[in-house]
């Protein structure tokens, strides 16, 4: 057998495997492509299946990041506004802006991950 310049994909990653020897192909390989992300291989049927599991891990890691990333904006904005206001120099549009992102990151902390829907973030007005 001879399979040298062909491209087939490795069962269990789903990478393309270039074969550059002569010989059979490796027991874990396929000539057939995945297609998409989040694919695994149904060695029964011989095809590439959606792995939902594996996509909703996915977007359930990508959530988190984004409502950690959200919340550590949200307090970077806040620090200096409740500094001016606890040296009782802060300004009343300071105020408000301050009393905004508090609601704002109260507001992200109570996203749901599994169903995120992310609140608006308050207007910039400093």
């Amino acid at each position: 057998e001879d399979h040298r310049g062909e491209t087939v994909y490795d069962t269990t990653t789903g990478n393309q495997v270039y074969i550059s020897e002569p010989g059979p192909l490796p027991e874990n390989v396929t000539s057939v492509s995945p297609v998409g992300e989040y694919q695994k291989w149904d060695g029964k049927a011989k095809v590439w299946v959606k792995d939902e599991a594996a996509e909703k891990a996915a977007q359930l890691r990508q959530a988190e990041e984004t409502k950690n990333r959200l919340l550590q904006i949200a307090s970077e904005k806040i620090a200096p506004l409740q500094d001016a206001v606890d040296l009782d120099e802060a300004t009343d549009k300071e105020k408000a802006s301050l009393l905004a992102w508090r609601k704002y990151r109260v507001q992200v902390n109570r996203v749901d991950t599994l169903k995120p829907v992310w609140p608006e973030k308050p207007a910039s007005s400093l």
